[in-house]
Formats: structure tokens, C-alpha cells, sequence
């Protein structure tokens, strides 16, 4: 039937496109290509959130270095600006420190 024939191309669309590769199991019924696609997107779906949170968790983590390494260079020019006592600099500085720890 034209239906049958029409999972049969989406399930090779998406074995292919998945790299899941054909192997020696696989669908035989409609049904199977049918649990095999789902299976497939599932898995996809799961490896892109993995992949996209561990991203997301690096990139926060560089930035919150970036933003307290400038804001120590500014807290430095100030201090030297200013003349601020050493002590008073010392706990400017670890209160930016604690602020961006991880």
C-alpha cells in the first residue's frame, strides 16, 4: 500500500540520518518501522538535550569568569586610583571571589 510504502522511506530517512545504521535486526512490519522511528527520535531528542545542557553549563561557567576577572582588573585600577588601604582591597576582593565561585 502507498502508507506502507511511505514508512518504509521515513524509516530509512531517519536510520540514515540518526546513524543508527540497519544492522541485522530491523523493522519488518509497519508497526516496528513505525516503533523504530519513534525510538530513534527519542533517542535523538535525548542525546541533544545531554549534549545542549553540558554546552549550556560550560559557557555559563566561562562567563561568570570573564565577568569576575574584569570585575578584579577594575576593583585594581580603583584601588591604585584611590589609594585604597590594602586591607579594604583584600576584602572587596574576596567578596567578587565568593560571589563567582562555582
Amino acid at each position: 500500500t502507498l502508507l506502507h510504502r511511505y514508512i518504509t522511506a521515513l524509516y530509512w530517512s531517519v536510520t540514515t540520518l540518526t546513524t543508527v545504521g540497519y544492522g541485522d535486526i530491523s523493522g519488518g512490519s509497519t508497526l516496528e518501522k513505525i516503533y523504530s522511528i519513534l525510538m530513534m527520535i527519542c533517542g535523538v531528542l535525548g542525546y541533544s538535550t545531554v549534549l545542549g545542557t553540558v554546552s549550556s553549563e560550560l559557557l555559563s561557567k566561562d562567563q561568570r569568569v570573564e565577568t569576575m576577572s574584569h570585575q578584579l582588573v577594575t576593583l585594581a585600577h580603583f584601588a591604585k586610583t584611590v589609594n585604597l588601604r590594602y586591607e579594604d582591597y583584600r576584602r572587596i576582593r574576596r567578596h567578587i571571589e565568593v560571589k563567582y565561585e562555582d
